[in-house]
């Protein structure tokens, strides 16, 4: 298994009200992995940490933005979030992630929604990976890219 490193998150919001927002993840070298579908309250928090500003003109804050808030918190998560990786997809195609942590000495491995995932390294300022073999399973089409602003 090769992990490719993330090197930049962005969000890509969609041009139809209708359509869900999605995630393009830079990858180390060069290559793109975008994700789709993405829950609107993790794009807002993880709007709010990559951007340090709201994406939403709404004054409701959502459980994420709210944890990213507490300093002692993401201190916290920083001593114990190791790493997380986008490592597999199941036969419905469903994306998986590992995150790997480091609790009271001991090493923890939870299998997380990447984009739940995503935002819990960024809240933690720690590494993402993809793993290549998924790589050649999506790439961003460019009928899907006329659709996104």
């Amino acid at each position: 298994m090769a992990e490719i490193k993330v090197v930049k998150v962005e969000i890509r919001l969609p041009a139809y009200p209708s359509l869900p927002p999605a995630l393009t993840l830079q990858l180390e070298d060069g290559r793109i992995f975008p994700m789709f579908s993405i829950p609107i309250n993790t794009i807002i928090a993880i709007g709010n940490i990559i951007y340090g500003k709201r994406i939403v003109d709404d004054e409701r804050k959502n459980f994420g933005e709210i944890l990213a808030e507490i300093p002692l918190l993401r201190e916290y998560l920083k001593k114990i979030v190791r790493k997380v990786v986008i490592d597999r997809i199941d036969n419905n195609d469903r994306f998986y992630a590992t995150a790997t942590l480091t609790v009271d000495g001991d090493e923890k491995i939870i299998t997380m929604v990447p984009s739940s995932a995503i935002l819990l390294a960024l809240l933690a300022n720690a590494e993402i990976y993809v793993d290549e073999m998924l790589l050649g399973l999506v790439q961003p089409e460019d009928e899907e890219r006329e659709f996104y602003a």
